[in-house]
């Protein structure tokens, strides 16, 4: 399981997550149907002008989140759900697009996690890791590690394409 660490702040972050904006309104342009044009034009540090104006308001609340699960030297989130996307599926050639960032709550305890979406488009030999069989299937299996989350995580996905198609 991924392991979050959250570092609250105000527009002394906007650096720690241009990278990621950008990222994101680069998807945005590709996908986007009627917008795509909008998106081109759209560059982080026009963004940060218009947010740092809302922090001199008091109106800005940035939240980084930065893994601290075991990793690679270096590793960061993205690449280390490319390695467990490859670890517990064999996958050997796929897009992965983060979701969205979620949390679970166990009475006083809350663990986050990062939600990622893949197109799998080659499969090869299961490393010889954990996992001892993959199955397809067209529904969510009734029987999972996380039921009490894992619906919810599946529900999400689906509106994330719904959205970006």
């Amino acid at each position: 399981m991924i392991k979050l660490e959250y570092i609250e702040g105000k527009e002394e972050l906007l650096e720690e997550i241009g990278f990621l904006w950008e990222k994101l309104n680069e998807l945005h342009r590709i996908k986007s149907k009627f917008f795509s044009e909008r998106f081109d034009k759209f560059k982080f540090e026009d963004r940060k002008v218009s947010l740092i104006e809302k922090g001199t308001k008091g109106d800005i609340k940035i939240i980084v989140v930065k893994d601290i699960l075991e990793k690679e030297k270096d590793e960061n989130l993205i690449d280390a759900g490319f390695r467990e996307l490859y670890e517990e599926t064999g996958a050997e050639e796929f897009e992965l697009v983060p979701v969205c960032i979620y949390s679970v709550s166990y009475g006083e305890k809350t663990t986050y996690g990062q939600l990622f979406y893949s197109e799998v488009k080659n499969i090869g030999n299961l490393p010889e890791f954990e996992i001892e069989e993959i199955k397809f299937v067209e529904e969510l299996p009734e029987r999972l590690t996380y039921h009490s989350i894992q619906p919810y995580l599946f529900k999400r996905v689906q509106e994330f394409l719904g959205y970006i198609r």
